[in-house]
């Protein structure tokens, strides 16, 4: 099981198991899995694995967290194994807050994301969030 984080350690990302048992309210839980409904989230934004994620629904993940890590509290993005959907939200979301490129936010994480690994996986979410980088984050 990996539990990625931000920098400030106010941002977390993983998979089912952490969103599972993590305490309550010390996390606000965000569930980005369509195949996994974890009675503990606080916000269900159900997304099918390797699909085109909205980028609205990435402005609206990225907007709550913000929030949260501005006001020093913390929130985790979960999906199943951790690995795509999860990992696609926590980017937009550190690109958002931290004024960064995806590729940026990919090594500002604790442990980092491989770029060549990740976008080969996933390149649909990684167009997703390019774009959400081109329209929220970029003038």
């Amino acid at each position: 099981m990996i539990l990625r984080h931000d920098p400030k350690n106010l941002i977390f990302q993983s998979s089912q198991e952490y969103g599972l048992s993590l305490p309550k309210p010390e996390y606000f839980i965000i569930n980005v899995a369509k195949d996994f409904n974890n009675p503990r989230a606080d916000l269900w934004i159900p997304y099918e694995d390797f699909v085109p994620i909205n980028i609205d629904d990435l402005l609206k993940v990225a907007q709550i967290v913000k929030e949260r890590f501005e006001r020093g509290q913390k929130t985790l993005i979960h999906c199943i194994s951790g690995e795509h959907r999860s990992v696609a939200f926590i980017l937009a979301s550190i690109s958002y807050i931290y004024k960064v490129s995806i590729e940026q936010a990919m090594k500002m994480l604790d442990p980092p994301i491989d770029f060549y690994q990740w976008t080969k996986e996933v390149p649909n979410q990684y167009f997703s969030i390019k774009l959400f980088e081109i329209k929220y984050v970029k003038p």
